[in-house]
């Protein structure tokens, strides 16, 4: 882990993003310490002490008490490694749950500016680092609700809510067993279902009215949707491509389709 120390770094890592740092070291801390390995706990000492002298120079108020916080004792305070990482683990919690004590804040001024009805349908994915990247996306854009189905990993993989970098908190999901039942679950509220699939029936993206309450299906890396989920959809939809090999992987296509959605329903 490196940090680089330049202005506009500095000025773009997120009050977040430096919790979710010492998050990081400590986890890594915890496993070294418990594996007994003195070479990567040293490595890790002084990724911390990096992180500090980084965190010294943020703009953010919120990033200054954490450093300051941090600084008040160091690492040659600490007789041992065990209680390093109970002095990190003790901050890392207070800051963490003053993350989320301000989020539960801004959740009815933030509901306004959800992407009205706008949902995400993920079928039979395999990687949990796609999901968790998704539900990055997914945060980004304030998609509503996302529906993990079949064998789709959800966020209690810790492969997921490691890539989702703790966005995963801030998004609704529920996990279906059955793609099926939750699309007609879905359509029967008067959604609408634009499936994402590349077919001779498949309509353009750029070409499609976008409907309010619109739900976006996502098939399987490898094999896609299943005709049983087309016929279920009311669209289904592409995004054109020019090079040769015409595919994106899951997670590109996700941004750009909520991209597009959103710009449209905002």
């Amino acid at each position: 882990m490196k940090f680089k120390t330049s202005r506009d770094v500095i000025q773009s890592f997120t009050y977040l993003q430096c919790v979710d740092t010492l998050q990081d070291i400590l986890s890594r801390l915890i496993k070294a310490h418990a594996d007994t390995k003195e070479v990567t706990i040293n490595d890790l000492k002084n990724n911390y002490l990096q992180m500090l002298n980084f965190l010294s120079s943020h703009p953010s108020d919120e990033t200054k008490k954490l450093c300051h916080e941090l600084s008040t004792h160091s690492i040659k305070d600490h007789a041992s490694t065990s209680t390093l990482i109970e002095f990190l683990n003790d901050k890392y919690q207070s800051h963490i749950t003053n993350i989320k004590r301000h989020d539960s804040r801004d959740s009815l001024s933030k509901k306004e500016s959800k992407s009205k009805g706008l949902q995400l349908v993920l079928v039979n994915l395999r990687s949990a680092h796609n999901v968790g990247n998704i539900l990055r996306t997914c945060e980004v854009f304030n998609i509503s609700e996302v529906h993990l189905c079949g064998i789709t990993p959800t966020p209690e993989n810790e492969k997921v809510t490691k890539t989702s970098l703790s966005t995963h908190e801030w998004i609704k999901w529920k996990y279906w067993e059955n793609a099926l039942e939750c699309l007609k679950s879905l359509k029967s509220k008067d959604n609408t279902i634009y499936s994402f699939e590349t077919s001779h029936d498949s309509q353009k993206i750029t070409d499609i009215n976008v409907e309010p309450e619109s739900i976006l299906v996502f098939g399987n890396e490898k094999f896609g949707l299943s005709e049983e989920v087309l016929n279920l959809s009311d669209k289904t939809i592409e995004i054109p491509m020019l090079g040769k090999k015409n595919s994106l992987n899951v997670c590109n296509a996700v941004a750009i389709a909520t991209y597009h959605f959103t710009n449209h329903l905002n």
